[in-house]
C-alpha cells in the first residue's frame, strides 16, 4: 500500500504530529500480531520532502488536492486521502483530512474533508484508500464538536 502524503502548512513539529498519528490503538487492534513498528499500517502516511510541498501561497483546499494529484501520485503516493496539518493544527492538534478522485478534472477532485485527532488519523485514511467507509460515516460519528476521535 503506497502512503498517503501529509502536508505540514503549519509551524508544527512533524516528528511529533507523525509520532501522534502512529500512537493509534488501530494499529495495536489490526496488527495484534506484531509490533506496531513492524505493521503495514505504521507507514500508511509520511510527511511530504519539501521538494514536494505545496507553496505556503496555496491556501486553497482545491489547489493544495491538484498540487497533490499532480505532483505525488507520479512518485506512488496515494492520494485517494491528503492529510493536512493546517493553522488551525497549531490550536487544537486536530488535523485535516480530504478524501480525492484523481480521476476527476483539476478544481473537481474533492470528495469530503473531516478534522481527526491525530491517533484516528490511520484508521481514517486506510479505511479511505481501500473505500471501506466514507468521510461521512465517519462525520455520523461524532458526538461532539467537529473533530472525529475513534478513542484511544
Amino acid at each position: 500500500m503506497a502512503p498517503s502524503p501529509i502536508f505540514n502548512l503549519s509551524a508544527q513539529d512533524a516528528d511529533k504530529i507523525l509520532s501522534e498519528i502512529r500512537s493509534s490503538g488501530y494499529i495495536r487492534e489490526v496488527a495484534s500480531d506484531v509490533p506496531p513498528e513492524e505493521s503495514g499500517l505504521w507507514d500508511v502516511v509520511h510527511f511530504v520532502p519539501d521538494s514536494f510541498s505545496p507553496s505556503a501561497k496555496l491556501e486553497n483546499q482545491e489547489a493544495i488536492i491538484d498540487h497533490a494529484v499532480e505532483t505525488l501520485e507520479k512518485q506512488e503516493w496515494d492520494s485517494t486521502a491528503i492529510v493536512v496539518a493546517d493553522e488551525r493544527t497549531a490550536k487544537d492538534g486536530s488535523l485535516l483530512i480530504y478524501n480525492v478522485d484523481s480521476t476527476q478534472p483539476k478544481g473537481k477532485r474533492l470528495v469530503g474533508k473531516l478534522r481527526a485527532v491525530p491517533r484516528s488519523v490511520i484508521e481514517v485514511v486506510c479505511n479511505l484508500q481501500v473505500s471501506n467507509m466514507d468521510l461521512k460515516e465517519y462525520a455520523n460519528c461524532i458526538k461532539e464538536g467537529d473533530v472525529f476521535d475513534a478513542g484511544s
